[in-house]
């Protein structure tokens, strides 16, 4: 390569994307009633029998039996992770408690979701974890 090759190269581009995104929100009463299969099905219908669970520690303080009482009338393991929700926990060592806690229970990433129960904060660090730990989990 002689002097001058790479005159009038241009130096940056741009990208543009677009990745539509479509989920569906379903609202169901009693959710924690034994007969209600809404947090046992999964997308391809094999239905694993382990749940990891992070949930508002404000809602394991209300609904915390009811929780557990579902999984177990289910006849499925599950790990429940309370999480004291507030944007000040949206942090580095909240995200890898979380992610410890998965470790040690650790699902399958095909048809064992992993759920959040809480609001925003507890979606936002859930989703986070779901998506940086393994590939594929719903």
């Amino acid at each position: 390569m002689g002097p001058g090759i790479l005159t009038g190269f241009q130096k940056s581009w741009q990208v543009r994307t677009e990745r539509p995104v479509s989920y569906d929100i379903v609202c169901r009463h009693d959710l924690f009633h034994p007969d209600n299969d809404a947090l046992l099905v999964t997308r391809d219908d094999r239905g694993g029998q382990r749940r990891f669970v992070v949930v508002d520690s404000q809602i394991m303080a209300h609904y915390g039996d009811a929780i557990e009482n579902y999984f177990q009338a289910n006849d499925i393991n599950a790990c429940i992770h309370p999480f004291e929700a507030g944007e000040y926990n949206k942090s580095v060592s909240q995200y890898l408690a979380v992610l410890e806690g998965l470790d040690a229970f650790p699902i399958n990433r095909r048809n064992e979701p992993i759920i959040a129960i809480g609001g925003g904060v507890v979606t936002d660090l859930v989703g986070f974890v779901a998506s940086s730990w393994r590939r594929g989990v719903p």
